[in-house]
């Protein structure tokens, strides 16, 4: 009867549990989402190989860390662009990114092995641990030689091109090659990226060996070298070879990696607003947040969700080894990597009007377009594979560099090394023309390193020898 007769509720709506909330955070379900599973695939796959090179010394190391903060998890955390998405799209690369990040570090672990029983890190003996106030002559001598040739080069290709891209009226249009400047482009371009991956190599071994001798001409040569690439605007190129100095330099004098980190962390986002000075908004358009101008500058999320939208709607068009191919022929054609990347994301049927120096895509979302499921494991297999494998010998040549007085010119070597071998063999889906100077300088700097232990070993020998 008391059942019977209570009073009916009340028809005002009640108000939300906050019990809710609290067990979401508890259970850890938020882990789950999107948002999280896709910083966590793209930071094994970006910073993974920092597993195999777990010293302090690990230069390569803050970079890739720095690198995956500032483009990945500010884009996914700071703005709404996972929200934004098709929910389809966005669990569909939620899926490839995760499948290969664990296809990734498989071949981590296999190249790891491999890189610690070789004896490639005996044979380029060029990491030895220098005088504090010398450069071994050779490797000063060649690294000279490489930056006067570079601003031969970005000299002639300026002549070739009609114009430099930092002093044009349109420098969007000049910076790309695209609109008035597609004829310049055209008639220069090859020699432009010849003389911008030289350019970009030479400058900071020509910097730390000038920091390290403190010598006029070196520091004359630095500046020319560096305003050689401000004129390209070329933003990655001009500064990320200074930051690998300044890393270096901290290194070897021994900071704590949190502040070495933080260091470089600030140096990218400083790096990624350097296009509001260099091409400034038109008045009267709305000042955006600080993560959707970092957003704006580094698109790389937006970009894979845009490619693999793209390539969805294009009905999964599997390219096969086409990009690959294309990629290493004398002239751009229809599946050159960079245009076919750009359209898919576009949907244009033509892109090379387009003002845009390609998008940057993670090795599994480049297999699954190439060969489905069985390219995204293929794909980051090998790329893995690579990349501990060259992790592990980077890390034997500069053992004997850690915290040392010689160490940060090793280390910028080790860098030049790895970017010209395995660097390039751990980004084989999307080739480009330029590696082969990458693998030049590898090789010269190499052969000097080599021929500048040999010197100083017969030196060694002499002096045991009269005493």
């Amino acid at each position: 009867l008391l059942w019977r007769h209570r009073p009916p509720r009340s028809s005002a709506p009640s108000r939300p549990s906050s019990v809710a909330p609290v067990l979401h955070w508890l259970t850890l379900s938020w882990l789950a989402s999107p948002r999280f599973l896709i910083a966590g695939a793209l930071g094994v796959l970006m910073c993974g190989q920092i597993l195999w090179w777990r010293r302090r010394d690990n230069v390569l190391g803050y970079v890739l860390v720095a690198t995956w903060v500032v483009t990945i998890l500010v884009p996914l955390f700071g703005t709404s662009i996972v929200a934004d998405s098709d929910p389809h799209v966005v669990r569909r690369l939620t899926a490839i990114l995760l499948i290969g990040a664990g296809c990734y570090l498989v071949g981590l672990a296999a190249g790891g092995g491999i890189g610690g029983r070789s004896r490639l890190g005996r044979a380029v003996t060029w990491a030895h641990p220098f005088a504090r106030d010398s450069v071994p002559p050779t490797i000063h001598s060649w690294a000279r030689r490489f930056a006067v040739a570079s601003l031969v080069v970005l000299a002639a290709a300026f002549a070739l091109l009609g114009y430099v891209p930092l002093l044009a009226a349109d420098r969007t249009s000049a910076k790309y090659g695209v609109g008035i400047y597609a004829a310049g482009a055209a008639r220069g371009g090859a020699i432009y990226h010849i003389g911008l991956a030289m350019a970009s190599v030479a400058l900071p071994v020509i910097l730390v060996i000038a920091w390290r001798r403190r010598s006029i001409r070196d520091l004359a040569l630095c500046g020319a070298v560096l305003i050689g690439l401000l004129l390209t605007l070329s933003r990655q190129n001009a500064f990320s070879g200074p930051l690998l100095v300044v890393v270096a330099i901290t290194v070897e004098r021994r900071w704590k990696p949190v502040a070495v980190a933080a260091l470089v962390c600030c140096s990218l986002f400083v790096g990624t607003l350097v296009n509001e000075f260099v091409f400034p908004s038109s008045p009267g358009e709305t000042t955006p947040s600080f993560a959707t101008r970092v957003a704006a500058s580094a698109p790389d999320v937006h970009d894979q969700i845009g490619f693999l939208s793209g390539f969805q709607t294009l009905g999964n068009h599997f390219v096969g080894t086409k990009t690959l191919t294309a990629g290493f022929s004398a002239k751009k054609g229809y599946w050159d990597p960079g245009g076919y990347a750009v359209r898919t994301l576009t949907l244009l049927p033509d892109a090379s009007g387009v003002g845009s120096g390609g998008i940057r895509l993670p090795a599994p979302e480049w297999g699954y377009s190439a060969f489905g499921w069985t390219g995204v494991v293929l794909w980051s297999l090998l790329s893995g594979l690579f990349a501990g494998w060259g992790t592990v010998t980077v890390k034997r040549l500069v053992s004997d560099s850690v915290y040392r007085p010689g160490g940060s010119l090793n280390y910028v070597l080790a860098w030049v090394f790895y970017a010209g071998t395995f660097g390039l063999l751990a980004t084989f889906y999307f080739p480009e023309r330029s590696g082969l100077l990458l693998l030049t300088a590898a090789v010269l700097f190499s052969y000097a390193g080599r021929s500048a232990r040999q010197r100083r070993q017969r030196e060694e020998v002499n002096a045991a020898f009269w005493a």
